[in-house]
């Protein structure tokens, strides 16, 4: 068994643990066990998350907020939902409530919709 490096070892006291490489996939080993990012949904909802949080900390660094913090709640918690759904093998559900977050950020965000013509 190999020892732990410092880093490694100091993570997991807190209960955060390092990411590690296991069979080709990213994964967090903590006091909750070891969680993988390895299917279709895991990394889908990951980057429409980051997206949304890129979003919100452009967004508050304007002169003068155009959106309200509360708004960015629905989709998150959506991505949330839709990463479990999808987790758990209900594919269709996911897919249908991913399209539903993609709509809300585009309408109440007022995203533009990139490549579109003017």
């Amino acid at each position: 068994m190999r020892e732990k490096s410092a880093f490694e070892a100091r993570g997991t006291l807190l209960g955060f643990g390092a990411l590690r490489s296991s069979n080709g996939s990213a994964s967090r080993a903590g006091w909750w066990g070891e969680v993988r990012v390895e299917t279709i949904w895991d990394w889908v909802t990951v980057i429409a998350f980051s997206g949304l949080a890129t979003l919100l900390l452009q967004r508050s660094s304007e002169e003068t907020p155009r959106d309200k913090l509360w708004q960015y709640g629905p989709p998150a918690v959506g991505c949330a939902v839709v990463n479990y759904l999808g987790n758990e093998g209900y594919d269709l559900f996911a897919a249908l409530l991913f399209v539903g977050v993609i709509i809300y950020i585009f309408t109440v965000l007022k995203v533009p919709i990139p490549f579109q013509q003017r």
